[in-house]
């Protein structure tokens, strides 16, 4: 089971560094090089990518122009109807008038050009609701909040249940804000948060654009840790769904990750064999390519 990184915003720093660092991702996803300053963007296009299984862009305006890019090419801030602001799919050029001033609405945008950014997104949104139903990957959810969020915990709630809409079960959320309470702070817990709708690993702390950096190596810890915790799990496959279980040596036990809730007693684990039990009814597995398969 591999362990793909999927950006949910808050700006495009955070996914430059998983790339960079050759961690797995897939194919560009629809979040990827965004901003987005309000995590009720990414929870309102997530349900509605899960109620229609797609999710159509709609550009509301142009906002300004910026040279943000490496080039220092005049490239537009485009408004979408959820709050993502598109910054570097649309540039002058692309205009057929300068406007005298900004913001302005869409119509300056050449038709042709809106279509095929569409086209290109509305192929990500499909390629995302397809990651998020398989069930054979670990995703990894990032929202990294580069900004002080203050309704950061009903946000939160609202996020982790938009996520959890999907079929994969496997999913994790890292999510970094610097207002969240010091007492879910993972530094503080050491332990992922259980109170959501999937498990997440909550992070005080404010990474910015230096994130690249000066705090690249505590982001990169982050990452790190997590997979520090997969790695040291048990793969399950129980009726063709495989799930991580965190190995309790002291108890003697199996948790499964993403649901503490649904554990088994460990009766042998020995070379390729794992004996399990849940009450009174034994499960037996073997270890084939690094995964226990139920007998």
């Amino acid at each position: 089971m591999k362990i793909f990184y999927i950006s949910l915003g808050s700006f495009c720093h955070p996914k430059i560094l998983i790339r960079e660092t050759n961690r797995l991702i897939q194919e560009s996803l629809p979040f990827d090089f965004h901003s987005t300053p309000g995590t009720y963007t990414i929870y309102n296009i997530l349900e509605e990518l899960y109620k229609n299984k797609k999710y159509d862009v709609d550009f509301k305006e142009i906002l300004y122009t910026h040279q943000f890019n490496e080039t220092n090419k005049n490239e537009l801030a485009v408004r979408e109807k959820n709050d993502m602001f598109f910054l570097h799919y649309f540039d002058e050029n692309d205009l057929k008038e300068i406007p005298s001033t900004y913001p302005v609405d869409c119509s300056y945008i050449d038709e042709n050009k809106i279509k095929v950014i569409k086209n290109k997104f509305s192929k990500r949104f499909n390629r995302l609701c397809n990651l998020m139903n398989d069930p054979d990957n670990i995703l990894v959810f990032l929202r990294i909040e580069n900004y002080a969020n203050p309704v950061w915990e009903e946000e939160l709630i609202k996020l982790t249940n938009a996520i959890s809409l999907f079929q994969n079960n496997n999913k994790f959320l890292i999510y970094s804000q610097i207002n969240i309470d010091e007492s879910i702070d993972f530094n503080t817990t050491k332990a992922l948060n259980y109170n959501y709708k999937i498990p997440v690993m909550s992070i005080k702390k404010l990474f910015d654009e230096t994130i690249q950096t000066t705090l690249r190596n505590e982001f990169l810890n982050v990452l790190n840790t997590f997979e520090i915790i997969i790695n040291n799990c048990l793969l399950l496959r129980m009726n063709n769904i495989l799930s991580n279980f965190y190995y309790d040596i002291s108890k003697k036990k199996i948790f499964k990750l993403n649901d503490l809730n649904y554990w088994m007693d460990i009766e042998v684990l020995e070379g390729k064999t794992l004996i399990c039990k849940i009450q009174y009814k034994i499960y037996v597995f073997e270890l084939v390519n690094n995964i226990f398969e139920l007998q």
